[in-house]
């Protein structure tokens, strides 16, 4: 198993016309912007977890202050799952998920074609049905009004934090997939300077 240590060419330099680009290029932008969003959930998840702790030391001294916050660890969990599937999107565009590439170096060009497209055919597929469950795991939440145990939150908001992450990896999936299937992505192509601009 290894671990690459370049970015994935599968999107275009700013400069680069035509459809495929510009869907890389948009692509792009939405990892960026869920990326920015996971980093937000992460400082939020992280303050609460901290205001939790801080109650609780200070009850051993006050009665004023209870000995936890009920909702803080469910919020928190919450948040851990939409900056997971926000994140996941940019970590595909940087290439920085863990990939076993023993086949790939060992393969001649039709193989690595052959691979690349199954392997992304399917992560594709993948992806796009858990977004479909999500959404509609969410929706199904908003329309007989499920609420937490815990806080009582109406639980379509943080189920549709999730869809939009796993949307946006789909997103990036399918360009993905497009790339391959135009032979813009390939080991050779992976050390061009052509298209280090993008995902």
């Amino acid at each position: 198993m290894q671990h690459s240590n370049h970015r994935s060419d599968v999107s275009p330099t700013t400069n680069e016309r035509g459809v495929i680009p510009l869907l890389g290029r948009f692509a792009n932008a939405l990892s960026n912007m869920a990326a920015g969003i996971a980093v937000f959930c992460m400082g939020l998840m992280t303050t609460l977890i901290l205001v939790n702790i801080l109650v609780g030391l200070l009850s051993r001294f006050s009665r004023v202050f209870p000995t936890n916050l009920a909702f803080a660890w469910e919020y928190a969990g919450y948040l851990m799952g939409v900056a997971f599937l926000m994140g996941m999107a940019l970590a595909l565009k940087n290439d920085r998920h863990i990939r076993l590439k023993i086949l790939v170096k060992k393969s001649n060009r039709t193989l690595t074609f052959g691979l690349e497209l199954f392997c992304t055919l399917i992560g594709a597929l993948v992806c796009a049905y858990l977004t479909y469950t999500l959404f509609e795991s969410s929706y199904n939440a908003w329309l007989f009004g499920r609420l937490s145990l815990a806080s009582l939150t109406p639980l379509w908001i943080p189920k549709a934090g999730l869809a939009l992450g796993a949307a946006v990896l789909t997103v990036q999936m399918l360009v993905r997939l497009l790339f391959v299937l135009s032979g813009r992505l390939s080991e050779d192509s992976q050390e061009s300077d052509a298209i280090k601009d993008g995902l």
